[in-house]
């Protein structure tokens, strides 16, 4: 899937060393598109701040940061991360060739330090994916 470069940019992670904290993003105030129990994207929170997403050099870091850690766990396709005022900002989806890829990735990064944050990482629905139905 390619990505459109007003709304997101491929992207890789580095792990933080900084204090474990509670993820900052309820799942359960997610819509229900959100709670599946498998897909081939991913949706990944506590990771970017919009105030990261505005200076391009930085979006672009995050992008491939992202991009690099995320590709180890199976064949991605496509990185999307909303811009700052963007349905979706702040969130990270990620999407695989298939539903396995995506599951390694998810008990990957789950509770993995990034920024000073506990990642929390759950399947979301492809049909609202390929909408860029990221609800916020």
């Amino acid at each position: 899937m390619a990505t459109d470069a007003t709304t997101a940019a491929r992207v890789n992670t580095k792990e933080s060393s900084a204090a474990s904290e509670e993820p900052k993003d309820n799942p359960s105030d997610h819509s229900a598109h959100e709670q599946h129990t498998s897909s081939r994207v991913i949706m990944l929170l506590n990771m970017v701040k919009e105030s990261e997403l505005e200076d391009p050099m930085e979006y672009q870091d995050i992008m491939e940061d992202i991009t690099d850690t995320c590709q180890k766990y199976g064949k991605l396709l496509s990185v999307v991360i909303p811009k700052k005022g963007k349905n979706g900002c702040g969130r990270v989806f990620l999407e695989y060739q298939t539903a396995v890829d995506a599951k390694v990735c998810i008990e990957s990064l789950k509770g993995r330090m990034f920024n000073g944050n506990v990642i929390a990482a759950y399947f979301f629905d492809e049909a609202a994916f390929e909408k860029l139905e990221f609800i916020k």
